[in-house]
């Protein structure tokens, strides 16, 4: 067991933002890395040149995690992957790639460094999904490093569904060209622990990066009265007190805005955790 210190800012900020180091006390670090084979990769081979196993990915990092999860990445890794998307994107088709890790008994431990280059001029879609069954405790450490080329547009969804008894942990880190955009929605149900260190070099001029997430928290919720905010006209206000998340969705949805942010009041969600998630997945096509 470890006490960790992660995500160290370069500028301290003050505590009440709580997004300053982050403290774990008991973090078991998994030394002996098995092999990890539950995995399945999706793509177009036309449009995207996918290589499993690959050599020489990546992982040198701005800032990540950790200097201890950076290492174990580039020294254990037992998934390395490499998407180049060489063509545009099918209007009809609203994927190009999806690669699923499904942890289990045989595969208890992910330790990953995927590699994703969106060549220029490109339009594509990535999906990337961890899931798990409920009864165990896995372990994941991830990095992902993204390249938007000159004039491409590169959309990233990761889904963790992973259980309440594992750890997951991810470093991102995206490169721009001129006029490049990543957009990046993140669908986090949690885990144990769930921890991501997100960083974007804007190398070119005109680019565009957003970030969307989404998370549930499924124990130990801390339920509190705040203030009435003031809105504009990118802002959602929840005031139901029970809601579902599906019906947050549709009515955040309902409003066409491109990015909002949600307010809730007093909100209590009362949801089956399971049923909630399978909802949220068909509600987003993934």
């Amino acid at each position: 067991m470890e006490n960790l210190k992660l995500n160290e800012t370069p500028v301290r900020t003050a505590k009440n933002f709580k997004i300053n180091n982050i403290k774990l006390e008991n973090i078991e670090i998994p030394e002996v890395i098995p092999a990890f084979e539950n995995v399945t990769i999706i793509g177009d081979t036309s449009k995207i040149d996918i290589k499993q196993n690959a050599i020489n990915t990546d992982t040198n990092l701005i800032y990540g995690l950790s200097d201890e999860f950076t290492n174990q990445v580039k020294n254990q890794a037992n998934q390395k992957i490499k998407l180049n998307i060489n063509g545009i994107q099918n209007e009809k088709s609203k994927t190009e790639a999806e690669i699923d890790f499904k942890f289990d008994d045989e595969n208890p431990v992910l330790i990953d460094n995927i590699e994703i280059t969106a060549k220029e001029n490109t339009k594509s879609t990535i999906i990337i999904k961890y899931d798990s069954n409920k009864e165990n405790e896995y372990y994941h450490n991830g990095i992902i490093k993204a390249k938007a080329e000159k004039d491409s547009e590169l959309n990233i969804v990761l889904v963790n569904l992973m259980n309440t008894k594992s750890n997951n942990f991810l470093a991102i880190e995206n490169n721009f060209e001129e006029n490049a955009k990543i957009n990046y929605t993140i669908v986090d149900f949690g885990g144990k622990h769930s921890i991501t260190n997100y960083y974007s070099n804007l190398h070119g001029d005109n680019c565009d990066n957003q970030l969307n997430t989404i998370y549930l928290g499924k124990e130990n919720i801390e339920i509190q009265n705040r203030p009435m905010p003031e809105l504009d006209d990118y802002d959602v206000l929840i005031k139901n007190t029970k809601q579902s998340l599906k019906s947050l969705l549709l009515e955040i949805k309902s409003q066409n805005l491109k990015s909002v942010n949600v307010f809730i009041h007093t909100l209590v969600l009362q949801l089956e955790i399971q049923n909630e998630q399978e909802q949220l997945v068909d509600f987003l096509n993934i």
